[in-house]
């Protein structure tokens, strides 16, 4: 979008962005150093910060996508779990900075970390499901706040180019923190469903912030395919 007469929008926020962050420097969200003199403003993390979000790297479990250091194919978890998902792979393991940030993205209410790790999810989708449409997990009816995985899904489609398809609902429900995998599967049976006149088909990606039991996208795999799609992997920005 460009204003009228005028550079691109994205360009004159960055630049309002980076004078905002000169006359009122913040601190960085992920320790706590002031942000003044950092070139750019426009997401609440240093420069020294960023270089610790390394993603992960093969091998990896095909299965949930963390990183393998002794088994061969799939991690033990993935051996037994019996997904409906073709796959799972995500960006970085759920630990130090990258956990610090996804927890202030999810509960803390900071969307401008949404233009951080956007990059990241978008290129995983490039190398991993080039062309592929993505399925964003539904959110949580009630949910205080603007849900992360919309946010993420919204910037890949508007900046990325990246088919956005919001085919899954969700019914209320307990919340899924402190269930086990079994509970967690259990908590969700039925209450993912697809929306009504959606006709999925072919092969999809669902995403998700994060991956701790598989309980989720394993939900929405299953309603997914259900309903026509041909097959489903995940991709999610974290794996617990």
């Amino acid at each position: 979008m460009t204003a009228a007469g005028g550079p691109p929008v994205d360009q004159v926020r960055r630049a309002m962005a980076r004078v905002a962050g000169i006359i009122f420097p913040g601190r960085c969200l992920a320790c706590g150093a002031w942000m003044d003199g950092e070139t750019d403003q426009s997401v609440p993390v240093c420069a020294r910060c960023r270089i610790g979000l390394v993603p992960i790297t093969d091998p990896r479990c095909p299965g949930c996508g963390m990183p393998l250091l002794v088994e061969e194919g799939r991690c033990t978890r993935c051996r037994t779990a019996g997904y409906a998902f073709a796959s799972s792979t995500a960006v970085f393991a759920y630990r130090g900075i990258v956990r610090d940030l996804v927890i202030a993205l999810k509960s803390g209410g900071r969307r401008r970390l949404v233009l951080l790790f956007a990059p990241f999810l978008a290129r995983l989708l490039s190398e991993r499901r080039p062309g592929t449409a993505v399925v964003p997990v539904p959110s949580r009816p009630g949910r205080s706040g603007p849900d992360p995985v919309e946010l993420l899904a919204r910037e890949l489609e508007r900046r990325y180019g990246v088919q956005v398809l919001r085919l899954l609902r969700r019914r209320p429900g307990a919340a899924q923190k402190s269930l086990s995998l079994t509970d967690r599967l259990r908590n969700l049976q039925g209450r993912i469903h697809v929306a009504r006149g959606a006709r999925p088909a072919g092969a999809l990606v669902v995403i998700d912030d994060v991956f701790t039991t598989g309980a989720t996208v394993d939900a929405c795999a299953r309603a997914l395919i259900a309903a026509g799609a041909a097959r489903v992997d995940a991709v999610t920005l974290a794996v617990d």
